[in-house]
């Protein structure tokens, strides 16, 4: 018997899981959720993914979606709350812990998340205190001793011995006279430039064989100059700094939704997701997603286009960022899901329009 596409796909995205591997792990349970979006185990596994990532919003998104298919689900609770406390939302966290301990007492997790946001709620409303210095006071003297005698101190005279000046340098000037009269020319050939050169004398070997050391330097034709090496650094180009890309293949775009989402959650930065996407045409989106696009990657590809228009605001970004909201609005039930959307992630897709000014496309996104 064959497995469901749904649970293969789950557990490869558990075995990326255990291997630590957490993008790879959103990418197969979202292959899941799309093979069976009624099966709560998938989102809520990738919740667990999306916590690891400090993607705590998706986290958050996920978790609601398996409490609209099992709202008794203690794990999509607690991990809700473990979002929620992450972003900050301390008492909506503790509200959920607290749901979690009705159902199990015992839940010692559960009561340690507790602990931690009741400190946190009571650091907020309690003011740390201030250091203050404290007196220690000095042990009592025995009875019948007297106060012990403070040292006695007293001053050394340092004497300096500097010898004058003017007289070392006389002294010195005078001992380097001499020196320059005892150096006498010793032949009157005119010397040449080291850099010239010169002539070989056939060195100590001869070539007939007889082996004799020579006793007298013999008369030849000065040869030509040779040419004098060039400098290393004019010809010899620099070897690339280690781990840099000297001609960088550009980047294979992805060709499924699962590809996509891999690569897409690896990319931690707007400016990164936003090069990674460049290098998809904007007319490709809707067969790359088919019908399988959803509310959180869908709300994370507009956050990202809001970034970079409100970062580079030029002409080309603009005309760039039209054509994949335009893109956007040409998959396979865009409109389903658009109604997943919360107000907020609608309003992020609203920010982008007004930053284009409007124009065609915007009613499909139904924030006009």
């Amino acid at each position: 018997m064959s497995v469901p596409k749904g649970q293969a796909e789950k557990d490869k995205g558990n075995a990326a899981f255990k291997a630590g591997d957490f993008p790879t792990a959103i990418g197969h349970y979202s292959a899941a959720i799309v093979a069976d979006p009624t099966n709560p185990t998938y989102p809520l596994n990738r919740a667990a993914a999306y916590l690891k990532l400090g993607k705590n919003e998706d986290a958050e998104r996920d978790c609601d979606k398996v409490l609209t298919l099992d709202r008794h689900n203690v794990k999509a609770t607690f991990r809700r709350g473990q979002a929620k406390a992450a972003l900050q939302r301390l008492a909506e966290a503790r509200a959920d812990f607290w749901k979690v301990l009705e159902i199990e007492p015992a839940n010692d997790a559960v009561k340690a998340e507790l602990k931690k946001i009741e400190d946190a709620l009571k650091a907020q409303g309690v003011p740390k205190p201030k250091k203050q210095p404290v007196d220690i006071p000095a042990p009592p003297l025995a009875s019948g001793s007297a106060p012990a005698a403070a040292p006695k101190r007293r001053r050394v005279p340092i004497e300096i011995v500097e010898g004058p000046a003017p007289s070392t340098s006389k002294a010195a000037s005078a001992t380097a006279k001499p020196a320059d009269n005892s150096i006498t020319p010793v032949s009157s050939r005119p010397l040449t430039d080291s850099r010239r050169g010169r002539g070989v004398g056939g060195g100590i070997f001869r070539p007939n064989g007889e082996h004799t050391i020579f006793g007298e330097k013999q008369k030849h034709t000065s040869s030509p100059p040779a040419a004098a090496p060039s400098s290393p650094h004019t010809t010899q180009t620099p070897a690339p700094a280690p781990g840099r890309k000297t001609n960088g293949a550009p980047r294979k775009p992805p060709k499924t939704l699962f590809e996509f989402s891999r690569e897409w959650e690896k990319q931690l930065s707007a400016k990164d997701r936003w090069d990674f996407l460049s290098g998809i045409s904007p007319t490709a989106l809707p067969s790359l997603f088919q019908s399988s696009l959803e509310a959180p990657l869908l709300t994370s590809i507009v956050d990202t286009l809001r970034d970079v228009l409100t970062a580079q605001p030029d002409e080309k970004t603009r005309e760039r960022v039209r054509e994949y909201m335009i893109g956007l609005s040409c998959v396979q039930r865009f409109s389903t899901v658009v109604l997943f959307m919360s107000a907020g992630e609608k309003q992020s897709a609203k920010e982008v329009w007004q930053l284009l000014g409007g124009g065609e496309g915007e009613k499909a996104w139904g924030v006009s």
